[in-house]
């Protein structure tokens, strides 16, 4: 039973994925959303923050090699579903409390074009599009 909760719940945090990008705004490097997020360059590991407190939620997507569309590398989510992901938070890193649900890519491609997006129990998110050697 609970294989089966924890696939559905991937399956429910992974299926906006396929509708958050769009061909017109992919490029953009500021922060799109209810919760502005920012990001600090660290190396492969950079280092995410977002406004108003804690989320329940936090995946790192890479556009494909044309930029047309995002492939999940990276996510986390809080074990029961309540905002419990405090920042700064350090890309890779998983906190207690919190299901890692996807780990192609624990450590980023230092010139690869991500997006990072978060999202809090109440529906609010944010996202933003990034390079890690720069964090824009």
């Amino acid at each position: 039973m609970r294989t089966r909760m924890l696939a559905l719940a991937c399956y429910l945090f992974c299926l906006p994925l396929f509708f958050a990008c769009d061909s017109d705004d992919q490029h953009v490097n500021t922060s799109e959303g209810d919760i502005e997020v920012t990001i600090t360059p660290n190396n492969t590991r950079p280092v995410y923050r977002w406004s108003d407190g804690a989320v329940k939620a936090v995946r790192v997507s890479v556009f494909n090699e044309d930029e047309t569309s995002l492939d999940l590398v990276w996510a986390i989510a809080a074990d029961d579903g309540q905002d419990l992901i405090e920042q700064p938070f350090t890309h890779g890193t998983v906190p207690e409390n919190c299901e890692l649900l996807m780990n192609l890519e624990p450590e980023l491609n230092l010139y690869g074009r991500y997006e990072v997006y978060v999202v809090r129990e109440n529906g609010d998110s944010g996202r933003r599009a990034f390079t890690p050697n720069d964090g824009q």
